[in-house]
């Protein structure tokens, strides 16, 4: 989508292209994927990095597509860049309640809560 000495491209304002130079590039808030440009929108999660649209450090990035964002609920913090209950919390019902015995620890080993 640049301009060269014998082909004119007009960067389509209304799909969020403006010139920069001799290309046509995304508007600021935009981030450009293939031919076209992707809103990059803090109501979802997401922040603009180095013109890549990522989820912000408190929201857990989908697996299946980085532009879906997730914001931890129930009581849940990021950990490992996963939405998870702080230890010796587990969750039930999509909420952290405290366990009565035992937990995983992040490393997946069985740690045991002697009773008091």
């Amino acid at each position: 989508m640049s301009a060269d000495k014998t082909k004119c491209t007009i960067c389509d304002e209304q799909n969020h292209f403006t010139l920069s130079g001799t290309s046509c590039v995304c508007e600021s808030e935009y981030m450009i994927n293939g031919s076209v440009c992707i809103f990059c929108s803090e109501l979802k999660g997401q922040e603009l990095v180095n013109g890549i649209c990522k989820c912000k450090p408190e929201f857990e990035t989908s697996l299946t597509n980085p532009l879906v964002c997730k914001k931890c609920t129930g009581g849940q913090v990021l950990i490992n860049g996963k939405c998870a209950c702080e230890p010796p919390m587990t969750l039930k019902d999509g909420v952290c309640i405290k366990t009565k015995c035992s937990f995983n620890s992040p490393d997946g080993k069985k740690i045991y809560i002697k009773r008091m």
